[in-house]
């Protein structure tokens, strides 16, 4: 509650399409690929990637350069939340070399489909798959820059398929209980039984 009312003001960003970028910002975590798009769509103004968090490594380092790269440092939790409260996409990609990387269960989704966020994931993370059914989320080869770039040009065309998108994650956010509301009902329910 606390982001979103944080997220109320700060100004909206003035283009189609907001991907955002946060948290550790490494070559682990996708940003050579993400890296290859951004500078490949440096021309296109309607498309800004929103980024914050860890630094790491000088393709993170060229990448917060870019022109269509927004880099706001690190931010609080509540900050970062509230940021992606003014996002469209949230970018959670995870490099698949290690077993741990293609089994991650990112905090990131929980915080993007409260905020009404697609989740882009790179399509070996194979515990996003529950994501991909309810179509929150969407993805492709972590090393095909060139599908990761058509997914953001498809969405800053067809300002209709991220509608779809993202009411898909507004109904899915209804059925589906944050993790305090679920703790509430399993200790109400063992009161109840008590």
């Amino acid at each position: 509650m606390q982001a979103q009312n944080l997220a109320v003001s700060i100004p909206v960003f003035n283009y189609d399409l907001v991907i955002n970028v946060n948290g550790w910002l490494s070559a682990n975590r996708g940003i050579d690929v993400l890296f290859q798009v951004a500078q490949a769509l440096q021309d296109d103004k309607r498309i800004l990637f929103l980024c914050y968090g860890k630094v790491d490594g000088s393709i993170a380092e060229q990448f917060i350069q870019l022109e269509n790269v927004q880099f706001l440092g690190h931010l609080s939790n509540a900050e970062s939340i509230a940021y992606m409260f003014l996002s469209d996409i949230a970018f959670t990609f995870y490099k698949p070399i290690s077993v741990i990387n293609r089994y991650a269960e990112s905090n990131k989704w929980g915080d993007a489909l409260r905020a009404n966020c697609v989740i882009l994931v790179n399509e070996e993370v194979e515990t996003a798959g529950y994501l991909l059914k309810e179509k929150v989320a969407i993805s492709c080869p972590y090393l095909d820059a060139d599908a990761l770039k058509n997914i953001v040009l498809d969405f800053a065309n067809n300002k209709e398929a991220l509608h779809t998108f993202k009411k898909n994650v507004a109904e899915y956010v209804k059925r589906m209980p944050t993790f305090e509301e679920q703790i509430h009902d399993l200790i109400v329910e063992s009161n109840e039984k008590n």
